[in-house]
């Protein structure tokens, strides 16, 4: 199996900010800081 481009992996510019921001969260804050609707108010996108 080859690896994946950075590109490649995300399958649209949106999913890449909702995990970078989420990785964040988590690291400043730990798990319980990842909540859906927080999230999606940070980043302006959509939860489905």
């Amino acid at each position: 199996m080859r690896n994946l481009s950075v590109t490649e992996f995300y399958r649209n510019p949106s999913e890449q900010v909702w995990l970078e921001h989420g990785y964040r969260l988590f690291a400043e804050e730990g798990p319980q800081a990842l909540k859906v609707e927080r999230m999606a108010e940070a980043v302006s996108i959509s939860k489905s």
